[in-house]
């Protein structure tokens, strides 16, 4: 098991690229959309893992109520006040065996293809996440699929440190198996991630 990507969201893939982009120091390496659940997304390398701007496609519609919450009103308010860090993802290799021996409400394995690259990730019927995005998405990848992290230009950029607030969570990621993964603090209730860039190291937290 390992950390996948982080997932940022903007009202607009244009601004919230642009927020990302004066942060790192450099463009996104690639863009991408989803058909199934109308959305669209940019990515930057992190070397082990990746990081994702995603937005809704003006105009495109979802056969699902959509990921990370971004239909929901909560979601949406906080959209208004500029990007947002939503949640974050960890790689695993059976995501039903992951959600059938999780004692928490992760979703169901919901089937994704793009391109030649094809996954399943676990969402909830109503889109709404997991712990308010503190708890992880699972996600599996196909077999054979280059993932993104290998596939983008490498800009240098790397995962320093992802720190998950646990206060209103408590000990859900260690049930999980995942809080080595990451730093918590029981105090905060929000995400955070230092990026090393060329320019120095670079904390993300919205």
């Amino acid at each position: 098991m390992q950390i996948d990507h982080l997932v940022f969201a903007a009202r607009d893939l244009d601004e919230g690229v642009a927020w990302m982009t004066e942060r790192l120091g450099v463009d996104p390496a690639a863009r991408g959309e989803h058909a199934l659940m109308g959305t669209h997304n940019a990515l930057w390398s992190l070397g082990t893992c990746y990081m994702e701007v995603i937005a809704i496609k003006p105009g495109a519609r979802s056969t699902h109520p959509r990921w990370f919450g971004l239909d929901t009103p909560e979601v949406q308010a906080r959209l208004l006040r500029g990007v947002q860090f939503v949640t974050w993802q960890v790689r695993v290799a059976d995501v039903r065996a992951a959600v059938a021996a999780a004692d928490h409400d992760l979703g169901r394995p919901l089937r994704v293809t793009r391109d030649d690259l094809h996954w399943q990730l676990t969402v909830r019927a109503d889109g709404t996440m997991p712990g308010d995005g503190m708890i992880p998405v699972h996600i599996e990848w196909g077999k054979g699929v280059t993932t993104p992290e290998k596939a983008l230009r490498d800009d240098g950029l790397r995962l320093r440190e992802l720190c998950v607030g646990t206060a209103r969570i408590g000990s859900a990621l260690q049930d999980l198996g995942v809080a080595d993964l990451v730093t918590t603090d029981p105090a905060r209730d929000d995400l955070r991630a230092c990026i090393s860039t060329a320019n120095g190291e670079v904390w993300l937290a919205c």
